[in-house]
């Protein structure tokens, strides 16, 4: 899972993140997961993660191995957090979200919709995930 939030919002982010896990750890099975911190820059992309301002991107890892029943609840704990500092998904990592709370973050998502309709009227580079997140 990544998402990027506001550089004003990871100190507090990463503070109610490690609660977050804690809890979720608490109530299952305990797991130490690790969370990457990366800066980057503003970028215009259609589905640019850090549009408008430079951000702090937060990604958290499990081992494959782990089944989702012990993985699951960590993420979503840790995508509650995320989702409240004001954070955006990395839309092609693992998130919760649907096409409609997607286009609302993503201010070039109606340009990327077009860009596919008409690139991809086959839907030849489309797969389960894709068709989820794009509400299809």
């Amino acid at each position: 899972m990544e998402y990027a939030v506001p550089l004003a919002a990871l100190t507090t982010t990463l503070r109610d993140l490690r609660s977050a896990l804690a809890r979720a750890s608490a109530a299952g099975t305990a797991l130490q997961l690790p969370v990457g911190v990366r800066f980057v820059a503003a970028d215009d992309l259609l589905l640019g993660t850090p549009v408008g301002e430079g951000q702090a991107v937060l990604t958290l890892a499990a081992p494959l191995q782990l089944p989702p029943e012990v993985t699951g609840p960590h993420f979503r704990e840790a995508e509650g957090v995320f989702r409240a500092h004001g954070g955006r998904p990395a839309w092609g990592r693992l998130h919760g979200l649907g096409e409609t709370e997607l286009a609302a973050l993503y201010t070039g998502w109606a340009d990327f919709r077009a860009a596919r309709d008409y690139f991809d009227l086959q839907r030849r580079f489309g797969s389960p995930y894709l068709r989820r997140v794009l509400g299809e």
